[in-house]
């Protein structure tokens, strides 16, 4: 399959000599300082100074523009069957304005464009060059090339790329130069090439880029300079000794190596860095400032959700916060609080795994488009599905392996009426797997050939008529669970339908989706806390959004809950609370201000846990406990309480000592001014 690939390079490290000239006693500072970071450590990547002097610059250029990329060399297409691919070309032949994520022209500067060719269409062929204007070499003796590339996708190459040097006005070339992709592969390499052979004349220096079959491989070529000289190369710059590390201007270390570890630094704490070479006696001037702020490698931000003020019933509100992994490899990432745990617990009106086909699902679709399948035959080239949580089938349509030209993709599958009160809590989880790596049907960009769209929509009128729950999510090439609290939608409904929608808009060859373990829950009066999506990747360096949902149940709602986000092996703590403060250890204050009523630790339990709360004033309290049909099954406390802290524990047994099963049971905690329930979960 002949998919557009992305254009962007991300650049970790540069390898070579780059740079502005300098000349006879200039102390040349270090260059393109970068910076990463790890717990209370940044670790600081820079370039040698540029030393290179072949004589006179006669021509460089860096694509410091990128609209003007295309326009700082002559190009020239030769053999395009469909007029597809070459320099600044797209497969389809629409422009590519430039290449990006190579070096930058100067020190300081972030973009680094570039020039970049592109393979043909399969089964088509491309021999492209970009070409200077006329060189002049009289006067000369010697004469170099110097140039930076790398590329994309090197292992689809079908042939090497040349640089070549024509000295009759273009009318024949010659080869000085043979770049292989294979060899260079996604590195960036430093070039100088010996033309001294065609010193004294008058020149034009091509960059060919030959595909003689398609679908190959991306040429990125900067920092292109020609140097006529009349001798050999010349040290710039006074003998490097050593490089001195600044840290917000004072002097931490000298090292050789071009790099160097800042260690012992405050996690959050924001440093600035610099690097200057030291020749003899003396000190060059510093590179560009870089500021960095070392962090653990698993981190969320904010550190706590809080809602301010009591809700009235039925208020739905939501924040977001994100996980950021700072870490080197990709993190799955859940959450384990009493909220997850028990809404996963709660009572299904609809499920289905797929493991047995569409049980309560059908494909609508006027041509159909959803089939049943797992990782290995849903998977095509471009669309590989990750196993499902269950190791089994999941639904899936994949419009990668429909392919171009196929039809248009409009795929609906619509689940089984559910009956509902409109009194109960209403929620529904499921499983995703959508990528959508190229972008949306009204996006923007070079890739709209291969965009898609999907959402998720709700009926409450048999199919009648639909409205959108979500059409914004996307989730990698990983399958991600997500959670919504459908409730204030359904206020007075007595039915229920989901729909899961996927298009190609209108045609495109694009990617696809997967969907599983879909199940629209009953929660219960203390169903109030949603988290979305609770299960999935977080991949190096990135970070995913969270998004947290609170509903009120009843009038003057409050209450909070540590939930538990575990990545890899970090675990985190994020307090969430709806009209509280959520200083925890408020509770070990010697005279609390407020009732408060906590949950309990652990939860789920067995065969004990603990339940703390706090008493403002000496008053009556009653904390009791029932089933989740209302009935109280324990009476932990009846009494008169002074002003204090205080625990109780609970052993999962009636007021009688009789073992309880395991299920879902709610605290109640009393007072005559003061009413708070918390969920437990005993597990047997």
């Amino acid at each position: 399959m002949n998919k557009t690939r992305f254009f962007t390079i991300q650049l970790m490290f540069f390898f070579g000599i780059f740079g502005n000239i300098l000349f006879g006693q200039d102390l040349c500072p270090p260059r393109f300082l970068e910076t990463d970071f790890s717990s209370e450590t940044v670790n600081l990547y820079w370039e040698t100074p540029d030393t290179a002097d072949y004589g006179d610059v006669l021509l460089f250029e860096c694509f410091e523009n990128c609209n003007l990329s295309s326009s700082y060399f002559n190009i020239d297409h030769n053999n395009s069957i469909g007029g597809s691919g070459g320099w600044f070309r797209f497969s389809d032949g629409d422009p590519v304005t430039c290449g990006d994520g190579m070096i930058p022209c100067v020190d300081g500067i972030e973009e680094g464009f570039s020039a970049v060719a592109v393979w043909c269409s399969t089964g088509t062929t491309i021999d492209s060059r970009m070409y200077t204007d006329l060189i002049d070499l009289v006067g000369y003796s010697t004469a170099h090339i110097q140039f930076t590339e790398t590329y994309v996708w090197p292992e689809f190459a079908n042939d090497s790329n040349m640089v070549e040097v024509s000295n009759d006005g273009g009318e024949t070339w010659e080869t000085v130069h043979v770049s292989d992709p294979l060899q260079v592969m996604e590195d960036y390499w430093y070039n100088i090439v010996d033309i001294s052979a065609y010193a004294g004349q008058e020149i034009h220096i091509a960059f060919r880029y030959f595909d003689a079959t398609g679908n190959g491989e991306g040429w990125f070529v900067d920092d292109v300079k020609v140097w006529g000289g009349n001798g050999a190369e010349i040290n710039a710059c006074e003998n490097l000794n050593e490089y001195e590390i600044y840290v917000d201007g004072n002097s931490v270390g000298v090292t050789t190596e071009e790099y160097y570890s800042v260690e012992g630094l405050t996690n959050g704490t924001e440093y600035c860095f610099e690097v200057r070479a030291r020749y003899s006696d003396y000190l060059s001037d510093p590179c560009s400032q870089k500021c960095a702020t070392p962090m653990g490698a698993f981190v969320i931000d904010p550190q706590e959700i809080n809602f301010d003020q009591t809700l009235m019933a039925g208020e739905y509100h939501e924040q977001t916060f994100q996980i950021i992994n700072f870490d080197t490899i990709d993190f799955n990432y859940s959450f384990l609080g009493q909220s997850v745990s028990t809404m996963e617990a709660n009572q299904d009106l609809l499920a289905d795994d797929f493991n047995n086909g569409m049980v309560n699902f059908q494909d609508t679709s006027s041509i159909n488009r959803w089939r049943i399948g797992d990782s290995i035959s849903a998977s095509s080239e471009w669309l590989p599905f990750e196993s499902a949580s269950d190791g089994g089938t999941f639904a899936y349509v994949n419009d990668d392996a429909i392919g171009d030209g196929n039809g248009i993709t409009n795929a609906t599958l619509i689940s089984n009426e559910v009956d509902i009160t409109g009194a109960e809590t209403i929620f529904l989880l499921f499983d995703l797997f959508y990528p959508q790596p190229r972008g949306g049907c009204t996006g923007l960009g070079n890739y709209q050939q291969f965009a898609e769209d999907a959402s998720i929509s709700y009926s409450t009128d048999s199919g009648v008529s639909w409205e959108v729950i979500d059409n914004s999510f996307t989730t990698g090439f990983y399958w991600t669970s997500f959670m919504y609290n459908l409730t204030p939608h359904l206020s007075g409904e007595t039915s229920l339908k989901i729909k899961f929608n996927y298009n190609d808009c209108g045609g495109n060859w694009a990617f696809g989706i997967g969907v599983n373990n879909v199940a629209i829950k009953q929660g219960d009066m203390l169903s109030w806390l949603t988290i979305s999506p609770y299960n999935g990747k977080v991949v190096a360096s990135d970070t995913v959004d969270i998004t947290v949902g609170i509903y009120a149940p009843y009038d003057g709602f409050n209450s909070s809950e540590e939930v538990y986000i575990y990545g890899g092996p970090y675990i985190i703590n994020l307090p969430v609370g709806v009209g509280v403060s959520l200083a925890l250890d408020d509770k070990e204050k010697n005279y609390p201000d407020t009732y408060r009523l906590y949950n309990n630790y652990p939860n789920p339990f067995n065969p004990e846990t603990k339940i703390d709360f706090t008493i403002a004033n000496r008053t009556n309290v009653s904390i009791l406990i029932y089933n989740i049909l209302g009935q109280k099954v324990a009476t932990l406390l009846n009494n008169q309480m002074n002003q204090g802290n205080y625990t109780i524990k609970w052993k999962g047994v009636t007021d009688s000592g009789q073992e309880l099963p395991s299920g879902t049971y709610f605290c109640e905690m009393k007072t005559p001014g003061y009413k708070e329930i918390k969920k437990l979960v005993l597990v047997r």
